[in-house]
């Protein structure tokens, strides 16, 4: 297996997957841009290590046993593009206020740049239309 597409599978496996936050700052570049469109005011991208662990909290006090199943991934050159398969549990309010938990099937195409063993470029279309456009709140 070729080591961009290495890095890839250890970012989901043990950050998104084992929840290892200290991989942030191990494969994420200091620079390092990610862009979630509907997670993000504005659509603005994250930017640098920091930011990204803002958004990474985020998700993880909206969503709950969150997994991430890769289907395919293409490597070529700096480039990693992956289809994955995302379940979670979103922890909401009900109108009264109440918890409520909708579980979250989501499908995501994402494309990564490596540079140095480093992730620089993060793009990640998640499909929000399927089921779950509540998810779609989330804002950083």
């Amino acid at each position: 297996m070729e080591k961009n597409e290495l890095i890839y599978r250890r970012w989901i496996e043990e950050l998104w997957n084992q929840q290892k936050e200290e991989v942030i700052e191990e494969l994420f570049d200091k620079d390092g841009i990610a862009f979630y469109p509907y997670f993000v005011k504005g659509d603005e991208p994250i930017r640098g290590i920091e930011k990204f662990k803002e958004f990474y909290r985020l998700v993880w006090e909206n969503f709950s046993g969150l997994k991430i199943r890769i289907s395919d991934v293409a490597v070529e050159d700096n480039k990693v593009v992956a289809v994955c398969f995302i379940s979670a549990v979103q922890e909401t309010a009900d109108s009264e206020g109440l918890p409520t938990q909708e579980r979250a099937e989501l499908r995501s195409l994402c494309q990564f740049k490596i540079k140095n063993g480093k992730i620089v470029e993060i793009w990640n279309n998640i499909d929000l239309t399927a089921q779950n456009p509540k998810a779609a709140l989330l804002k950083l």
